[in-house]
């Protein structure tokens, strides 16, 4: 189950730097990137697998690959958002945190334009019948 690995990995790095806080803040911060990077390629194959079934699935029923684009970029843009917007938070700047989701979801809404297009033109062809 590497959804305990995360867990453990994710309670290990935050209690590390519970305790390296006070002494050597700088390092604590260091080992709170390394123990999130660390999650990170713990996930990134099952990402791919992910992406792997999007791309069969759009190639099978021959929705657009713009589409399926829009969509990877869009999970990618809020992965990044929240890990960057966890550093802030974690370094003491809530606000350059909360600065740093609001432009990520004006990012997330200008990258899904297209899907947002698309279904209003196939609502609008069916109501249209």
């Amino acid at each position: 189950m590497d959804i305990i690995k995360i867990c453990m990995i994710g309670m290990l790095t935050a209690f590390c730097v519970l305790l390296l806080k006070d002494i050597k803040g700088e390092m604590a911060l260091l080992v709170g990137l390394l123990g999130g990077l660390v999650i990170i390629f713990l996930v990134i194959d099952k990402l791919t697998s992910v992406i792997t079934v999007f791309t069969a699935l759009t190639q099978n029923t021959g929705i657009s690959s713009e589409f399926l684009s829009a969509i990877i970029k869009i999970v990618g843009l809020g992965l990044v958002v929240d890990f960057s917007a966890g550093v802030c938070e974690d370094v003491g700047n809530k606000g350059l945190s909360e600065k740093i989701v609001f432009g990520g979801k004006i990012s997330i809404l200008y990258v899904a334009l297209p899907i947002i297009t698309g279904l209003f033109e196939l609502i609008g062809g069916l109501l249209a019948k």
